[in-house]
């Protein structure tokens, strides 16, 4: 497979932008092949809940001990990746009496999965320049 340079904002998150991943390839063609595997392995897994021009969304695949739904969105040479829901595969005992268990509800990542996805969709183009001149600076 080709290469890439996997960037993310790993402090405490307070913008949009800090909540996204970025992979960043040598050319557009690289990049595209690998969205091209992502959506695949997405698919194979539980399938494609969204898409659009250049992007998907769906749970995804190879993650253990949680559930995430991400999207994932191809700029350029640049792969953006957003998790917009994340829910714990962690059983929670809620008694000792009875041992009844629950499942966690969902932890948002602080922002609306909505949003999220909506800010990377208007956005794209200048969060691909953000990372690679400002982040990188290429």
């Amino acid at each position: 497979g080709s290469k890439y340079l996997d960037v993310w904002y790993s402090g405490e998150k307070s913008t949009a932008r800090e909540h996204l991943r970025f992979r960043v390839f040598d050319s557009s063609s690289q990049a595209k092949r690998a969205f091209k595997n992502m959506y695949e392995s997405y698919e194979d897994y539980r399938g494609i809940d969204e898409e659009g021009k250049n992007w998907f969304a769906g749970w995804e695949p190879d993650v253990c001990d949680a559930s995430i739904y991400s999207m994932v969105y191809l700029e350029d040479n640049v792969i953006i990746m957003a998790e917009l829901e994340i829910i714990s595969e962690w059983p929670v005992i809620v008694s000792d009496e009875d041992d009844t268990v629950i499942t966690p509800e969902p932890v948002r990542t602080g922002f609306d999965s909505g949003t999220l996805k909506a800010y990377v969709i208007d956005n794209s183009e200048d969060l691909k320049n953000f990372v690679l001149n400002r982040v990188l600076g290429f």
